[in-house]
């Protein structure tokens, strides 16, 4: 699946149990693809909003890489976290 179509993500949280800054990635993930599959670029922003007002966000990744070994998707986690973090700051 390419970027354009949403992130992979079955939100079975194998990325999140050994995470040292507990980044809540499928639920990242699941905002981020409101915006890329859904086009809800509103109720996307305000999820990230809620997010990251209560903990670590995508920016806390320190790329350590536990999360893509976990992934039976073998979604790219770092990448895709830095990309939205990126959007984050420039919206």
């Amino acid at each position: 699946m390419g970027r354009s179509s949403g992130i992979p993500c079955t939100a079975y949280h194998y990325c999140t149990s050994g995470c040292p800054k507990q980044i809540p990635i499928p639920e990242i993930f699941a905002t981020e693809n409101l915006r890329l599959r859904e086009r809800k670029i509103q109720e996307s922003r305000e999820a990230l909003a809620e997010i990251a007002g209560c903990g670590s966000f995508a920016d806390a990744c320190i790329r350590c890489g536990q999360c893509e070994h976990a992934c039976p998707q073998h979604i790219p986690i770092i990448s895709e976290l830095t990309d939205i973090a990126g959007d984050r700051t420039v919206d």
